[in-house]
């Protein structure tokens, strides 16, 4: 299973062209992030620091290292897939089938090997470990992939709701309050603390902003 995972991932590369780092887009963002962590104040990239700062650490020239990354990602996007599916279904056929199908699709593989500055892949990667930890109850690990995670990207926040679903079909609406409180409340907190004080010319502004338009529309 996981040689033909790898082979279509191989496939994807040869036969896909790279972006235009000339061209307008997210990438440009991402790019000056690893050149110049925490120096970008365009939100809300300036607050997805993760990966443009594993890629400065990287020590390689920033192209490569973000192919790198990315690679890494998609790699760890792939056996987490199909781990996951595999143990929901104790099915091998029934998980290869699925993963196959996921990475097949152009957004969630051969657009990220087009454009490997993105943060997506690993945005991926850690909304599986969260729900990966989730089910298996492993609170702590789940904590911390949740805190990885919504610094790479916000959307991950959505895993929040689906945890208090989960606990309270669980165990209750009392205890998976409480399990939300205590397990999921942390992370999210710490990241709106960083997003209304990491940088001074968006003290709050883009939320602020973005509730105008909302509510004038």
């Amino acid at each position: 299973y996981f040689i033909i995972y790898f082979i279509i991932l191989l496939l994807f590369t040869l036969t896909t062209l790279q972006v235009d780092l000339s061209s307008n887009g997210s990438h440009q963002y991402y790019k000056f992030m690893a050149d110049k962590p925490f120096k970008l104040k365009a939100s809300p990239y300036c607050y997805r620091i993760l990966v443009p700062l594993i890629s400065h650490i990287i020590p390689v020239e920033n192209k490569i290292s973000f192919f790198l990354v990315t690679y890494f990602f998609l790699t760890c996007l792939i056996i987490l897939l199909h781990d996951f599916i595999y143990k929901l279904t104790s099915d091998h056929s029934l998980a290869f089938i699925a993963t196959l199908f996921t990475i097949t699709i152009f957004w969630c593989m051969r657009y990220f090997v087009y454009n490997p500055y993105l943060a997506d892949p690993a945005v991926f990667v850690f909304l599986l470990l969260c729900l990966k930890f989730m089910y298996e109850e492993r609170n702590v690990l789940f904590l911390l992939s949740f805190l990885a995670g919504i610094f790479i990207k916000e959307n991950i926040v959505f895993v929040f709701p689906v945890f208090f679903a989960y606990s309270a079909k669980k165990e209750g609406f009392k205890k998976g309050l409480s399990n939300t409180l205590k397990w999921a409340f942390a992370p999210f907190i710490v990241y709106v603390i960083y997003r209304l004080f990491a940088f001074d010319k968006y003290l709050g502004a883009d939320i602020i902003s973005s509730l105008k338009l909302y509510t004038s529309s």
